[in-house]
Parts: structure tokens; sequence; C-alpha cells
């Protein structure tokens, strides 16, 4: 629960009824963590007209962060600053989260509906892609949490894959306690000869029908799943777990709609073993099926892009 110190919150509008001000609050009530709101202005956004308006502007939304801060802290024993950065909204979260060294950014949504709700715009997917520390996209709907449902790979290979799994199982249970919430936690596994003939299907390849195999893969999955669950346990005894047959990118979203999680915790990859280049497949294709809050992590030792390119120059 003590997990966050410096939070940065990116709300939709200035006002104290906003999803993540509301959230950001509460966390930061029971963590102790400082809070600062951000409100990144895109001076581009004149349409090539000048910025001659630009003070009044800034001006005005001075005068509200100030207003919000106040009633902030006249209601609630939290450490609350503001900051209002000119430029565009993800590049100077990144920014800001780099120099002041920021450990949580939560951003309400604001995502546009085309067919269903969509809640990661733009700006939602640069952060959750590049920024270094942990994200919460809020959905701007969400009051208090009934469910926190927390997606991990026990048995994921690479380098930080178990330290990223720990994150992940660190974060959630850290929110579901600081929101009261049921803890949940999912891992998609599958028989690798599902994989290999859904990738390969021009392949005339046989496919094991042995239920003893089967189990024993099962068995194997569901023992790693208990292992890494194992130290969390001993504090948070009602952990429920979800270990189910299929692909994780279609496994998560419908275990999250079952439960009705209000949040759904995971992790994002770099492809290639380059740092801080794209958020992982599974990542990007939960987040298209998704349509309710999400709080991402990152491994030990990510780099974000934009650190890279400065390198560069």
């Amino acid at each position: 629960m003590k997990r966050f110190r410096n939070v940065l919150v990116v709300p939709a509008a200035l006002i104290i009824d906003d999803a993540a001000v509301q959230r950001a609050v509460r966390l930061c009530k029971a963590s102790g963590a400082k809070m600062t709101l951000c409100w990144p202005q895109d001076a581009s956004s004149d349409g090539g007209t000048g910025l001659d308006y630009m003070p009044d502007v800034v001006a005005e939304i001075e005068k509200r962060l100030v207003s919000l801060t106040e009633e902030i802290r006249s209601s609630h024993p939290v450490e609350v600053t503001w900051r209002l950065d000119l430029g565009k909204v993800y590049l100077e979260v990144i920014r800001a989260v780099q120099h002041e060294g920021y450990d949580l950014v939560m951003k309400t949504a604001r995502g546009k509906t085309i067919g269903h709700q969509m809640l990661f715009g733009g700006d939602a997917r640069q952060l959750l892609r590049k920024c270094p520390c942990p994200v919460w996209i809020v959905d701007p709907k969400e009051g208090s949490e009934s469910a926190v449902l927390a997606a991990v790979d026990p048995l994921a290979s690479g380098e930080g894959a178990e330290g990223l799994t720990t994150k992940i199982l660190q974060l959630a249970t850290s929110l579901a306690v600081i929101e009261g919430a049921e803890m949940h936690v999912v891992h998609a596994w599958a028989p690798p000869s599902e994989r290999i003939r859904r990738n390969l299907s021009w392949l005339a390849l046989p496919v094991a029908k042995s239920e003893e195999h089967i189990d024993t893969i099962r068995n194997q999955h569901r023992d790693a799943l208990e292992r890494v669950l194992e130290p969390f346990r001993k504090e948070y005894p009602n952990i429920k777990t979800h270990l189910v047959r299929g692909l994780a990118e279609q496994v998560i979203p419908g275990v999250a709609m079952q439960i009705n999680a209000g949040t759904l915790v995971m992790a994002t990859l770099a492809r290639g073993g380059i740092p801080g280049l794209l958020i992982g497949n599974t990542a990007e294709v939960v987040l298209n099926d998704i349509n309710r809050s999400v709080l991402v992590a990152k491994p030990d030792g990510f780099v974000s892009p934009l650190t890279l390119e400065a390198r560069a120059d």
C-alpha cells in the first residue's frame, strides 16, 4: 500500500469530480503519497493562427489549477501541488516523470466512441508505450472498484520476467486494498500445439489429443501460478484465481467482463529486445478489446524511447 510516493495526475477536466482526481485522492490518502495535478496545454492547437491568445489561456488554467488544489487540500489530508506545461500531452507527461521522479501517472481516459467505447486515445496509448513508470488510465465513468484483475504469466521467460510478475501483483494487491475491492488473478494457458496451429494454420501439423498430456501442461501452469501467489496469499488470503485455457488476448478481456473488474493490471514488454520500442502484441490486442480502467507496468530497466532519442541527438 505504501508503494507510491509521488503521483502525477492528468485529469480530463479541472474539477474535483474528475475520475483520476478522485482515485488519486484515495490512493494518496492511503499511501501517504504526494499528488501533483498536471495540465499539459498543447500550444500547437491554435490551427496556425498565432499564439496571441495563449497568455489568457494559461492564466485561466492556472487559476483553475490553484482552485482545484485548494479544494483538495481543504477536504483531504493530501499533499498536493500543480504544474502547467506547454506541449503535447504525452511528451510533457513523460518529461515530467523523467525530471521529477514520479512513480505513477494517473490519467482520465478521453477516448472516443466508434462502434464501441474506445477508452484509450492517442495520448493514453503513447503513455502506455513510452512512459517509464506505471501508467493508470482511468475510465471516467467508474467510481470505486468492485474487483481488481491482475493478468500474469508465471512461466514467462526472458530477462526481468519474474520481477515483472511480482510488480504486477504488488500493484494489483495495493490497489485492491486501497479501493476495498476483490483481488483476482488471471493466467491464460494453452498447449503449444494450439499456438502453432493458430500461427501456422497452413501446416498439417498433428495436434496432441492425449488428455494426460493436456492435464500435465495445465498442472504446470497451475503450480507456477500458485508459486508466484504464495507470498501474497499470506497477506491477502482471499485472492481469486482464473486459470483459463486459451490465448491471453482473448482470455483476459473475457475474464475482466465476467467479474466486472474495475481495473485491469497488466504488463507491457518491448519487442525484439529493444528497450522501450513498442508495447507487446498481447497488450495491444487487449487494449483494443477492453473498455475499463487499465494500470500498466513495465519491466525494471525499461528505457523510454524519448530518452533514446535524446541520447541520439
